[in-house]
């Protein structure tokens, strides 16, 4: 289901490949679908150190004005509302399952097990 779909509805988990790209509204409409925390799920296409900083509101990345007045005084209360949440999600980052599983393989303090599914291997060589 796109996040343009998602909008209006509630979940008990949901899936979100983040893209620096992604408009600020459209973030904030695919992390506040999501009834609870834990049911939320962050990816990223590249899964590097990088991808997984918000660059929302950054300086650099021009922010997209409204197109029409009309719009303009209610689209600014919810830029500022989303400025604020923006950074609460900031200061209260999400333990993911990469982080916790990068963290725990890069701990040398005890023995790791690891179990990777090789079945058909031989079609990858």
């Amino acid at each position: 289901m796109t996040i343009h779909k998602s909008q209006g509805g509630t979940y008990d988990a949901i899936v979100y490949e983040y893209d620096r790209k992604h408009p600020r509204e459209l973030v904030y409409v695919a992390l506040s679908r999501v009834t609870k925390i834990e049911g939320l799920f962050m990816v990223t296409k590249e899964n590097t150190e990088d991808s997984w900083k918000f660059w929302i509101g950054r300086s650099g990345i021009p922010l997209n004005a409204s197109e029409s007045d009309k719009h303009l005084k209610r689209s600014t209360s919810h830029r500022e509302d989303l400025t604020l949440e923006l950074k609460r999600l900031k200061n209260n980052t999400l333990q993911t399952v990469t982080q916790t599983f990068l963290e725990f393989i890069s701990n040398k303090k005890g023995l790791s097990i690891y179990f990777h599914s090789i079945a058909k291997v031989y079609m990858h060589m």
